[in-house]
């Protein structure tokens, strides 16, 4: 396995200060996703008359019921901006430190298909009945589970690795929630779930992100 400090880049993809400029800003276009999305939920939400986190779920507040509806889906957008970006530097910083060529390959594809789920919401806000990507957006369920996956190849990163089990554990709680196995009222409650249910799945890799940039290195 590569050491954790020095990696010898391709002839092809320019210096090694180039090459670790795009790898860093890769992963930082990643490890700020969850603050793209909720931060846009937290800015368009006055805009909503009633809006509430618990019962409204996300998209409300880039449909035609919010008077500045442009907000949420721009932050939609940028999200998807992001995932998308954040796909090169997780290929190239997983691969560094010695993860699995296929388990990398997936981990960012995962980011890929996250980007292109956001962009698609963004592009087709309710009230159209095309806003939910369908299989575009696989990638968010497979994330939890890839992501631990990878960081069993990662060195120094107890950390991480029980956040991301007790991640997949909270997963299995959404989970049963969706599937009516516990006595909560989703139309009370359909924000709320639906935001928790965006934790677990939608903050592993901005995570995974963040950690690769602080533990990789490229000279």
């Amino acid at each position: 396995m590569p050491d954790e400090s020095s990696a010898a880049p391709s002839s092809s993809t320019g210096s090694p200060r180039a090459l670790a400029t795009r790898i860093r800003l890769s992963l930082l276009a990643g490890a700020i996703i969850p603050f793209l999305y909720f931060g846009a939920q937290g800015l368009a939400a006055p805009f909503f008359p009633g809006f509430s986190f618990w019962a409204h779920t996300a998209s409300v507040l880039g449909s035609d019921l919010s008077t500045r509806p442009a907000i949420l889906n721009a932050g939609a957008a940028l999200s998807g901006a992001a995932g998308l970006t954040a796909s090169y530097g997780l290929f190239r910083a997983l691969r560094h430190h010695g993860v699995w060529l296929v388990v990398t390959v997936l981990v960012a594809a995962c980011s890929i298909s996250m980007g292109l789920a956001s962009l698609w919401a963004a592009t087709h806000p309710l009230p159209d009945p095309r806003h939910n990507p369908g299989i575009l957006g696989a990638g968010m369920f497979a994330a939890p589970f890839l992501v631990l996956l990878a960081s069993l190849a990662l060195p120094r990163a107890a950390g991480l690795k029980w956040y991301l089990v007790a991640n997949v554990l909270v997963f299995f709680l959404v989970a049963s929630l969706y599937a009516g196995l516990f006595p909560v009222d989703l139309r009370s409650y359909a924000g709320a779930v639906q935001r928790l249910g965006a934790l677990v799945m939608l903050v592993p890799i901005p995570v995974l992100c963040f950690w690769l940039l602080r533990h990789t290195r490229v000279e």
